[in-house]
């Protein structure tokens, strides 16, 4: 058995998952994108006054902004993770 990691054989061979695994981020990043941003917009469209919808947007805004930027740093590191371990020995660079 393989150790694979982020889609990325352990053993120096590539593995059979490495499809799934992009395919698997993009369809978080739809739902997440779904669920985050269309669903409050439609939300507040139906059910906040139209007087209240610019204060109604501020806060959404406000609460899903520290939010975004820490998951998005969560994310990169996770994916520099993945590029180190994919890269193995690298004894030849930099050139």
């Amino acid at each position: 058995m393989r150790a694979i990691v982020c889609g990325v054989s352990l053993a120096g061979r590539a593995p059979n998952t490495t499809w799934p695994v992009p395919a698997a981020v993009v369809a978080v990043l739809a739902v997440a994108f779904a669920t985050f941003e269309l669903l409050p917009a439609v939300a507040i469209r139906l059910w906040v006054p139209v007087a209240d919808q610019e204060i109604a947007t501020a806060v959404v805004v406000a609460v899903k902004n520290p939010t975004v930027i820490a998951l998005t740093i969560l994310w990169l590191t996770g994916v520099g993770r993945c590029l180190i371990a994919a890269g193995g020995d690298r004894t030849d660079w930099p050139r």
